[in-house]
């Protein structure tokens, strides 16, 4: 079994495609290979010479590989493969681009609309913009983990995004704390104006801590989900492999 795994380990290694997809190759092998170790002990075969009968007739050799590799590539790598790949990157980054201006003007005309630009906190746009970069980042991963299907490094840039949703909180609550700092300030240099100024700056702090807290959830619940369902895939890739799964 331990040298079934390594065989099985050095053709996980030669394959790229999807990480489900090759779990589901490496369980059909190993299924196949004891299904048919079975039956050959079954008509008299030593278990060992049974093993390695086998895996000479089951395991795929370097051109089967290479044909696996091709029928079980994800959808956008079979629809891409005639491409360049500096052009094929040009374009990823251009749709990118194209999506986050349509996304950044879709927001800031729901905030328009929403009143929240009259009388803003000097933090809502920094913070604005970093919301906007933790969903450009989430968007990269969510291509890269789903439509692309690359998962060599599936983890990487993950922990960016949970980075970025608590950036996105704290820049938010330093804004709230500066802001009613100099509002006390300016209250204590002029109580006069307390009435004017006052439920003026409890609004206007609020909307930036709800603007933040909204900006930030998205981007929490999308490195849960990511998080998640990269931890039952590589799981169940592990046990595949006859890995300890933990």
């Amino acid at each position: 079994m331990s040298a079934l795994s390594e065989r099985l380990r050095s053709i996980d290694a030669s394959l790229s495609v999807p990480l489900p997809r090759r779990t589901a190759l490496l369980r059909e092998l190993r299924y196949d290979l004891d299904a048919l170790t079975e039956e050959l002990i079954a008509q008299g075969v030593p278990s060992v010479e049974a093993r390695r009968r086998a895996t000479t007739a089951l395991v795929p050799d370097a051109g089967t590989l290479e044909s696996l590799e091709s029928v079980h590539a994800s959808r956008y790598r079979r629809a891409t493969a005639a491409l360049d790949v500096r052009r094929l990157r040009g374009l990823e980054r251009g749709l990118l681009a194209a999506a986050m201006t349509v996304a950044s003007v879709s927001g800031a005309t729901m905030l328009a609309s929403a009143g929240i630009t009259r009388d803003p906190s000097p933090f809502l746009w920094p913070v604005i913009g970093a919301g906007l970069v933790l969903y450009a980042v989430c968007l990269i991963k969510a291509f890269e983990l789903w439509i692309k299907g690359d998962h060599a490094k599936p983890r990487r840039g993950l922990w960016g995004v949970a980075f970025l949703s608590g950036a996105v909180v704290v820049l938010g609550a330093a804004g709230v704390l500066t802001d009613t700092i100099v509002l006390f300030g300016t209250l204590e240099a002029s109580p006069d104006l307390a009435g004017t100024l006052f439920m003026a700056g409890v609004r206007r702090e609020a909307t930036l801590m709800a603007v933040a807290i909204v900006l930030a959830l998205p981007g929490a619940v999308f490195w849960l989900v990511a998080h998640q369902w990269i931890a039952l895939v590589e799981d169940a890739h592990r046990r595949a492999l006859a890995f300890e799964s933990h």
